[in-house]
């Protein structure tokens, strides 16, 4: 509610009232004597002793309940942080007033989300919070965000990344061949599930071997049990088209034959790919690859490390940084970013490199028995034509 700012040689105690209007409290020749005279109205205030108007008291439920609606964020981030509010925030501290929520009470929460969250999970918690709190200071309710500068630091266990072989054993234990098809493009073009699952057949050239990620509805996200199309992630991933090299164009040629879904990749009773769904298949083929000799770093290897071992890949080919960036949907920052650009000729250089790759890990192997699965559905018409199911 009170802050500190210089005038000419001086420094000045401003408090913002209830009604927004500024009025001065004092005057100092020192910063640290005006900071201490704004800490003694902060703390006035919240004591109801001041000869300021305070604001009502107000519960953090309530807070939330009026500036959560304002924050500019997509659909899966605002269902996201909906969820911390309601399982995590809300019920510990949901009925507290904003002032009596300090910096004490906030490291005992954390403490007890600790014993039954991982760090990272913990931090995206107390961000939210810390979210509603900044939210209260520029509104003068209270002084200072007790979620400020608290060390939630933890040092991240190094993501597990696959060797082209051992996609080739994951996705070959997929079961069906339109999945094996999915992870085998995921790994050979860095595309995240959304971006996947929302691949619509007019965005994909097997003719001229690219994929087109749609700047408006190129993701498909869900959200509340719905499926929705919307942008990726990233705004530098919006609009992106990524080079693929020929094995992959007839991969996809093939899934684009067997169906007349809009959406390239489906199950096997045409329904769009969902993320519970597929990734239980994922999983069991993940364990079952990890059961073989050598394959023990794989354990606990996600559908997003497709991204991870795609990237790695690039590296071990000496692809600019600027292609991989832009083929990942990242913006490269600094003076490399704005002056260097995708050209042909790396894009060239990246499905040269990765069709090498498919070739020496026994690539052609799976193609011919996703080639023969393609062929004994169209035979059999195995696809029926439904709206629900995985």
């Amino acid at each position: 509610m009170a802050y500190v700012e210089a005038h000419g040689r001086m420094f000045r105690v401003r408090v913002r009232m209830a009604d927004r209007s500024l009025v001065t409290d004092s005057v100092f020749p020192l910063r640290r004597q005006a900071q201490d005279r704004a800490a003694e109205i902060d703390i006035a205030v919240r004591r109801g002793s001041s000869g300021y108007p305070r604001h009502p008291p107000v519960s953090l439920s309530a807070w939330a309940g009026m500036c959560a609606k304002s924050w500019l964020i997509t659909p899966a981030t605002r269902e996201s942080y909906d969820g911390h509010l309601r399982r995590h925030i809300l019920p510990a501290l949901g009925e507290l007033p904003l002032e009596v929520i300090d910096r004490a009470a906030v490291q005992e929460w954390i403490g007890r989300l600790r014993e039954i969250m991982a760090p990272g999970s913990v931090h995206d918690v107390v961000k939210v919070l810390s979210l509603l709190m900044n939210a209260a200071v520029r509104e003068g309710r209270i002084a200072r965000n007790p979620c400020w500068q608290l060390n939630l630091r933890t040092i991240s266990p190094e993501r597990p990344h696959a060797t082209a072989a051992q996609v080739i054993q994951v996705a070959d234990r997929m079961g069906f061949w339109i999945y094996q098809a999915a992870v085998v493009t995921a790994a050979y073009t860095g595309l995240r599930f959304g971006e996947l699952a929302g691949l619509r057949r007019d965005c994909v050239d097997v003719e001229r071997g690219w994929i087109y990620i749609d700047r408006q509805h190129g993701s498909l996200i869900e959200i509340g049990g719905r499926l929705l199309a919307g942008p990726p992630k990233t705004p530098a991933g919006a609009g992106r088209i990524i080079t693929v090299p020929p094995f992959l164009s007839g991969l996809l040629a093939l899934v684009l034959a067997a169906h007349d879904e809009p959406y390239v990749f489906v199950g096997s009773r045409r329904a769009v790919l969902r993320r519970n769904g597929f990734g239980r298949v994922w999983r069991k083929a993940v364990r079952e690859v990890v059961a073989l000799p050598g394959n023990q770093m794989l354990r606990g290897l996600h559908f997003h490390d497709m991204r991870g071992t795609h990237k790695t890949w690039m590296l071990e080919d000496n692809i600019p940084l600027v292609a991989q960036y832009q083929r990942l949907g990242h913006k490269l920052k600094g003076i490399e970013g704005v002056y260097g650009h995708n050209t042909p000729r790396m894009q060239q250089q990246i499905t040269t490199s990765l069709q090498k790759r498919w070739n020496a890990s026994g690539g052609p192997a799976l193609a011919t028995e996703i080639e023969n699965s393609s062929q004994r559905l169209q035979r059999t018409r195995h696809l029926p034509s439904i709206s629900a199911g995985v």
